[in-house]
């Protein structure tokens, strides 16, 4: 036989399910209550410090708040919303519970203004406080949150999204006639009518419009010889209305082209007539004639065509001025009276305006205005077209061209811009008078009237916002205000549901209910909604936005709303973003949202199917620098998924990073939280007493650390959340949640022992001042600064390291023997750090894969334990057939540390005997006192035999 030894140089690749001799040299059967740390070697885990007791009542939906403020800088907070809806907040630093005021009526987040500590004001709240009826629960998985700069998002995935019932934007029964031209001989007609059905008893009325016209010279020849004074007198354009009669508003444009000659006699002209109609009028027959004069040339036009229009509306009367002959001047203002004097005398309720040079006409029934001239009279009257969403007919003043809009109308007044045949151009208009007052002003695209605009702001997701109002309590703590409640969203402002429509999370129009939002994200300064397989994006830097700045065109900060597609459910529950765009996660399916440009906007965003795996939408996504990590629950155990070199050009690459522990990690873990500082992923769910870490660290494009390991706490978790260096559990234990904290890194606050900072390792501690320490009677009294645990007994640890086990509890009350006032006391209760070392083997490096040899015979004569700072251990041998052998390690031994430091030492080597074969061995490291525990690599050695086999 051969004596071998070998080093294994470090125990930081943390535990494996899989067989001993696949193990890598460093991983670990068990590494419970430790941390694997690249720098420092294995270490005891640090112990959590009680902060206070939260609440009676741990069920409902936990979250916490991480803010920076300019003036109290970072500000910490744990919160709970119980089930019946109300929220509670308390400081993370403190454990004080700060105020809360449940608002009665929505606020507009634009109220919420920065100053100071928090310089916002709210609008109204309630006289009484009260829940908050959308938080109210039954599942804490129905509610989700997500916290962005000073709001925090409460979204309820079961409430769906519905439209407010107000339509007070609808406009009365309206028409405005715009004056377009003054003209002697010509009839000023408005003709009155309602929309819709007949009057009953009332027949139709048939209209005849001429269709086609001719123009014939009348006293003269189109064609002149030997005209003594040449120059085509006859020559010229002109426009006219003509009437004859009841035959009204007929105009035309008669043109008169000459041709000049020269003949022996002078000069010959010949003339070329033409003839345009520009309103066929009212009441003309084939075969009227009219002669008119122009410019000294006598005409006669003549009606050859006509088109009979027959219509079913009923008839409310007809206003007409006639502009007649004698009139040696024409008055503006004159027409308009008496049109509005004719109106006024139908004695149906309708009322006149005169404004500008038009006339502002308005019922309380809906009507219709037209005329048989709008060379004279412009007329913006409403049709009677029922659109998709309401409810009745929603009668809007229209106009064809927007050049027909007057500079002076009404102030308020709304027209519908009708551009063609189809709805997708059509778009709104509102005139604002200068200074609020009709007359002059400007129009202003607007949202059609008489239809829902706006979004229920109690059925979107709440609100929960630290407010400016502040006090300080009877200790000195400061106590914050939050305000707790809906906000306001803002309306459509322009278009129709066809050409700016609502999210796709509201009901369709006509309908009642939409579908309901399950989660809330916020990236490329955008607040995210995913609702069913939808993802629908605010406006850029306008959150509470949800629809587009304008009906007329697209813009780059327009809403987005994009749906996805698979052939599993591809319903979506969460998502995070990173550089490559937005990662959405649904049960079994990831999409990325992207774009395909460096502008993201409704017109470049796209989603692509990126994976299809099981993702657990109880849990969520997170970074681990330049991968994305997320949790799967398909089966009976949990796994953990990473997304590698996600690009929107290539598919990602998908590793299974919990492999290795495939068997070992629990099902449901659907609590997550990651330090990035830290390299830690934390997971555990609600209830359970363990939590399952893994620590991460990459080195370029390989990874330095993967390390898999567990705590295991004394209570059902409740919360947790890493903060900078901070690890925060709120956890229950009889019938009392609790916070406590670990920092994962020394800070400023850490409870340190003796010069060297030496970390305390306890749960639920906390310490006692000197002063605050009474010695009588041969004890060191004082009252307790954490809670009694009868089932558990209390430890005590001074400042210069003494320990003691024996802790006397009468009520509230901590008594030890002897006088400890020399120092600060912290009291605790020990927990168990226990590492369980894989079966011993020789192994060979092949490269970077390592072989073990399991074909030879190996007897382990010794193992020596390189240990770092460390207290009091124990190493415990178990070998087949004889009694375990435990070996209680003092790293300092009486007289073998200087006086007054703590009795431990930085680095130590212990030397177990062992002379058994390595496949009979078990070894455990274990630490259960508040003193630290560090191991840093193992040499072995041994006889080694090959068993005289050739190998091949």
């Amino acid at each position: 036989m051969t004596s071998v030894t070998q080093k294994i140089p470090r125990y930081t690749l943390g535990v494996t399910d899989q067989p001993d001799e696949l193990k890598l040299p460093g991983q670990l059967v068990k590494a419970e209550n430790v941390v694997p740390d690249l720098t420092l070697g294995l270490l005891k885990r640090p112990g959590f410090k009680y902060i206070s007791d939260l609440t009676d009542t741990s069920t409902g939906k936990w979250f916490h708040i991480n803010k920076n403020n300019a003036v109290t800088g970072d500000e910490r907070y744990i919160g709970q919303i119980t089930t019946d809806g109300y929220v509670h907040i308390w400081d993370l630093n403190t454990g004080k519970e700060m105020d809360i005021t449940y608002g009665g009526d929505t606020v507009d987040p634009s109220e919420f203004r920065n100053a100071g500590v928090g310089g916002m004001v709210f609008r109204t709240v309630r006289s009484v406080p009260g829940p908050e009826d959308y938080f109210i629960h039954d599942n804490s998985d129905n509610l989700h949150v997500m916290s962005v700069n000073d709001y925090t998002f409460v979204t309820n995935r079961r409430t769906t999204v519905s439209m407010a019932n107000s339509v007070t934007e609808k406009r009365p029964y309206e028409a405005f006639i715009s004056l377009q031209a003054l003209a002697y001989k010509q009839n000023y007609i408005l003709d009155f009518d309602k929309p819709g059905e007949n009057e009953e008893g009332q027949p139709p009325v048939v209209f005849t419009t001429a269709s086609k016209v001719s123009v014939a010279p009348v006293g003269w020849s189109t064609s002149t010889y030997c005209v003594a004074a040449p120059g085509c007198a006859r020559a010229g354009q002109w426009t006219t209305n003509l009437r004859s009669g009841d035959k009204t508003g007929l105009n035309v444009t008669i043109t008169s082209s000459c041709v000049g000659t020269p003949d022996g006699c002078g000069v010959s002209e010949t003339y070329s007539l033409s003839i345009t109609l520009n309103s066929g009028g009212e009441n003309w027959q084939a075969g009227d004639t009219i002669d008119v004069t122009l410019n000294s040339n006598p005409f006669r036009v003549t009606v050859t065509e006509v088109r009979t229009t027959t219509t079913t509306k009923a008839d409310e009367g007809r206003a007409n001025y006639v502009v007649s002959d004698t009139n040696t001047t024409i008055d503006a203002g004159n027409i308009l009276e008496e049109l509005a004097n004719d109106i006024e005398g139908f004695g149906k309720g309708y009322t006149t305006e005169v404004i500008g040079t038009g006339l502002y006409v308005t019922n309380d029934y809906p009507f219709v205005v037209s005329t048989p001239d709008p060379v004279l009279l412009d007329v913006m009257s409403v049709n009677d077209t029922q659109e998709i969403g309401e409810t009745e007919p929603n009668y809007i003043t229209q106009v064809n061209n927007i050049a027909r809009l007057p500079q002076a109308c009404k102030h308020l007044f709304i027209a519908k811009v009708v551009n063609t045949g189809a709805t997708e151009d059509d778009y709104y208009v509102q005139f604002y008078g200068n200074n609020g007052l009709d007359g002059e002003g400007v129009w202003e695209e607007c949202a059609k009237p008489g239809i829902p605009h706006t979004i229920n702001p109690f059925t979107m997701p709440h609100a929960i916002i630290r407010t400016a109002t502040t006090r300080t309590d009877d200790d000195g703590d400061l106590i914050t205000n939050f305000w707790v409640g809906a906000l306001s969203w803002t309306p459509r402002e322009a278009g129709d549901e066809t050409t700016n429509p609502r999210p796709t999370f509201c009901p369709p129009p006509g309908a009642n209910f939409g579908q309901p939002i399950t989660a809330t994200l916020f990236y490329r300064n955008r607040l995210v909604f995913l609702s069913n397989e939808n993802v629908i994006m605010s406006r850029a830097g306008d959150f509470f936005s949800l629809f587009g700045k304008s009906a007329l065109t697209v813009t780059e900060d327009d809403p987005i709303d994009v749906a996805t597609s698979s052939t599993n459910p591809a319903m979506l529950y969460s998502g995070i973003g990173m550089n490559a765009g937005l990662i959405l996660f649904g049960a079994a399916n990831q999409y990325l949202l992207t774009n395909d440009n460096d502008i993201l906007s409704p017109i470049t965003a796209r989603v692509t199917p990126l994976s299809s795996y099981d993702f657990n939408i109880k849990s969520k996504p997170f970074s681990l620098g330049s991968t994305i990590g997320f949790y799967s629950a398909s089966g009976k155990f949990s796994r953990l998924y990473e997304l590698v070199d996600i690009n929107r050009d290539v598919s990602p690459t998908i590793v299974e990073t919990s492999r290795t522990v495939s068997t070992l990690l629990p099902g449901e873990l659907d609590s997550i939280e990651v330090s990035k500082e830290n390299g830690i992923v934390a997971a555990t769910s609600y209830g359970r007493s363990d939590i399952w870490m893994f620590r991460y660290f990459q080195l370029g494009q390989r990874r330095g650390q993967a390390a898999w390991f567990n705590w295991k706490m004394d209570g059902a978790l409740v919360h947790h959340a890493f903060i900078s260096d901070s690890y925060y559990l709120a956890i229950e234990k009889e019938g009392t949640t609790r916070l406590i904290r670990a920092d994962v890194k020394e800070l400023y606050d850490t409870t340190l022992f003796g010069d060297d900072n030496y970390r305390i390792h306890l749960d639920y501690y906390d310490s006692v001042a000197a002063d605050d320490l009474t010695y009588a009677n041969k004890h060191t009294t004082c009252t307790s600064p954490i809670p009694i645990f009868p089932d558990h007994d209390i430890v005590a640890f001074s400042g210069d390291g003494r320990y003691t086990p024996d802790v006397t509890v009468d009520g509230t009350t901590l008594s030890i023997k002897g006088d400890w006032t020399n120092d600060f006391v912290a009291f605790g209760y020990n927990f168990t750090a226990d590492v369980e070392f894989p079966v011993i083997y020789r192994t060979q490096s092949n490269g970077e894969a390592v072989q073990s040899d399991t074909r030879s015979s190996l007897v382990v004569h010794r193992v020596v334990l390189n240990l770092g700072d460390i207290g009091s251990s124990d190493i415990i041998l178990s070998r087949k057939g004889r009694s375990d052998y435990t070996y209680t390690f003092e790293s300092a031994f009486q007289d073998g540390y200087k006086a007054d430091n703590l009795a431990f030492v930085p680095d130590a080597a212990q030397v177990i005997p062992i002379y058994d074969r390595n496949i009979n061995i078990e070894l455990h490291l274990k630490s259960t006192n508040p003193s630290p525990m560090i191991l840093h690599s193992m040499d072995w050695e041994g006889d080694y035999n090959s068993r005289y086999y050739q190998r091949v």
